[in-house]
């Protein structure tokens, strides 16, 4: 559900759309993050006795999503040095995220990994059927869209699975390694399967202009 925007969309959508796509990507990054950290956090978590929907979603992510928002929208700045060093802790988060992912990964039989079928069933509908399925829905019912923002929805819907969820799926009491398992099987996928699907794509926009 979740793709990897940072490590991934963002490299791939500078390469096929350019500057334009950057600011779809900006606006994706926002929605995308808030989403994984609220709703994310709620389907992982399953039905847990006695706490609330709004408990699940409230968490320190959220929290500080919003607040960036809120930043964002009444253009505050940070001084300085305030600034750098939280820049410098956020540009550290994913990096943190690989090696966790790759700490579980370490402890992994790789042909267990490879031979979970189930997971190449979320390749196939994920990172093929779906941006199909989005293409066309865009072009029936919302035809009046640009290109570009068609190219980078469909884009967006072939990406491999987020990192962050390796984590959020062991914190909250689901299958963190099989979450595990499909982030590193969709990101080896996705070396194959975007270059795929973002050529059948143009192919059909080509038909249908």
């Amino acid at each position: 559900m979740f793709g990897n925007g940072t490590f991934v969309g963002l490299p791939v959508t500078m390469a096929v759309l350019g500057e334009a796509g950057l600011i779809y990507w900006s606006v994706y990054a926002i929605l995308d993050n808030l989403t994984a950290w609220s709703i994310g956090v709620y389907f992982c978590s399953g039905r847990k006795t006695g706490q609330k929907f709004w408990r699940k979603i409230v968490t320190p992510t959220t929290i500080s999503l919003l607040i960036a928002i809120l930043v964002l929208l009444i253009g505050f700045r940070p001084s300085g040095t305030v600034f750098e060093t939280l820049k410098t802790v956020g540009a550290a988060v994913p990096y943190l995220a690989m090696i966790y992912v790759g700490g579980i990964l370490a402890t992994f039989d790789l042909r267990s990994v490879f031979t979970t079928k189930s997971v190449y069933l979320l390749v196939g509908i994920k990172m093929l059927l779906l941006p199909l399925l989005l293409f066309f829905l865009i072009t029936w019912f919302a035809g009046f869209l640009p290109v570009t923002a068609k190219f980078f929805f469909c884009l967006f819907a072939a990406l491999p699975s987020m990192v962050a969820f390796s984590m959020i799926a062991e914190a909250n009491g689901s299958d963190g390694e099989y979450a595990t398992k499909c982030i590193f099987v969709t990101t080896i996928c996705s070396m194959v399967t975007i270059p795929f699907i973002m050529y059948v794509i143009s192919f059909l926009q080509k038909i249908i202009s």
